[in-house]
């Protein structure tokens, strides 16, 4: 029993050390799997985390890209992008790209290290709200601004030596306050020109930068989609047609130019958004809501009680010579935010161009006519006009205000612009777009 005892002790003895091996691999395995699970583990957070903080670092180099452009706005030119060192350090490499988005400037800046890359796009006006800029500049034409009712002006003016004169028109006094916080110097013979990138978008200047060369272009005929949103980072899509245009139940946003070669009608169940509209001719029907820019050739019509959110343009170019009679309609009840400009090169006595603001209308923002202005409404910022129009039922009177408010100091402090009549003012950013 003895020896049979000790062969079954000696079997035990074998197949525990065989077990206990087995274990030991087993364990063995086990750590090495967690051990480079941890690696792994790490090197992938070191990975991932690096490129968060190599991310967060690339969008603030973009962002400081484009302040260094509103310091430095010529630092890059529409032609050609640029790309520079920030720091001269690592990883602050950026490509910056300027091109002109009706009166403002559209900037996008690509961050970039290895395969990383971050892009931010800005629209960027170059004329910031001052309190100390001109309200009011009429040119010295040798006559008085006749003055009557409710008329009420706050800013500085720069008007003729003459002044304003009190009228009795209508059955009216003269009941307002002329100049209220602001002073008054005389002003030049001539009304400043327009800026020339700002003067040079006529409708011409579109179809010639566009049609003729755009590789993106939608015959409006064709559109079959009731929607189209197109980035600030891409390419421009053009929505063109020879003939007329109506924007009825559509949906419109970014980087969109809607050009007719005759006429565009938009209806008030149309949503546009941050694009361009480009005719001879522009009618804006009753009640519309939108935020865009309108440029037209001859007429732009806008009726009543339609609201143009910030940053909107509504403006008028004849950069040569041209025998034609422009305006800029705006009824009554109408808010615009922005601009609204018209400007004919070649100017005489029987085809001048007129800007009309209808009663209860306000334009908060800038407004420049090289014409007649006739002012029923209210305008929240600075009006440059060659000289003042007057229509009451029995008569028209010139140079003539009446019932009227222009007042800089209800623009608000964030208001940002384009420098319509060069005034060299540090730009800013009027939004960050998609």
């Amino acid at each position: 029993m003895t020896r049979i005892r000790k062969i079954y002790n000696k079997i035990i003895t074998q197949k525990l050390q065989g077990y206990a091996l087995a274990f030991a691999v087993f364990i063995f395995a086990i750590v090495i799997i967690l051990s480079s699970t941890l690696v792994l583990s790490a090197y992938y957070n070191n990975y991932f985390f690096n490129r968060i903080v190599l991310s967060v670092q690339m969008t603030d180099n973009a962002s400081s890209a484009i302040n260094l452009l509103l310091v430095h706005p010529d630092m890059v030119d529409y032609s050609s992008a640029k790309t520079i060192s920030l720091y001269g350090e690592y990883a602050d490499s950026v490509k910056v790209e300027k091109e002109q988005w009706g009166v403002f400037d559209l900037v996008v800046v690509t961050a970039f290290h290895k395969n990383l890359q971050v892009k931010r796009s800005a629209i960027i006006g170059n004329y910031k709200y001052d309190s100390t800029h001109v309200a009011l500049f009429v040119p010295d034409q040798g006559k008085p601004i006749s003055v009557t009712g409710d008329v009420r002006i706050k800013g500085n003016c720069l008007l003729p030596e003459s002044g304003f004169k009190q009228a009795h028109i209508e059955g009216k006094n003269f009941t307002g306050s002329k100049i209220d916080k602001g002073n008054i110097q005389k002003s030049s013979h001539t009304l400043p020109d327009l800026n020339e990138n700002i003067a040079n978008l006529s409708v011409d200047f579109f179809i010639n930068k566009y049609i003729n060369n755009s590789n993106k272009i939608i015959a409006f005929e064709e559109l079959r989609q009731d929607s189209l949103i197109s980035s600030f980072q891409d390419s421009v899509t053009i929505l063109y047609s020879p003939s007329s245009i109506e924007l009825n139940d559509l949906f419109l946003q970014g980087k969109i130019i809607v050009l007719s070669e005759q006429k565009i009608q938009i209806g008030n169940n149309t949503q546009l958004n941050d694009i361009i509209c480009v005719a001879p001719y522009i009618l804006v029907e009753n009640q519309f809501t939108g935020k865009l820019q309108l440029f037209a050739g001859d007429s732009i019509h806008i009726e009543n009680n339609c609201y143009f959110k910030y940053p909107s343009v509504a403006g008028i170019t004849i950069p040569r010579a041209d025998n034609k009679s422009t305006r800029i309609n705006i009824d009554e009840k109408t808010v615009l935010n922005g601009m609204a400009f018209i400007y004919q090169k070649a100017v005489t006595l029987d085809k001048q161009p007129s800007l009309r603001l209808g009663k209860e209308s306000i334009i908060k923002g800038q407004v420049y006519c090289n014409g007649h202005t006739e002012v029923k409404g209210n305008i929240y910022g600075a009006l440059y006009t060659a000289r003042f129009m007057l229509s009451t039922p029995s008569a028209i009177y010139e140079n003539t205000l009446m019932d009227t408010n222009i007042d800089m100091f209800k623009l608000s402090r964030n208001y940002v612009g384009a420098d319509l009549i060069q005034e060299q003012t540090q730009g800013s950013i009027v939004k960050w777009v998609y």
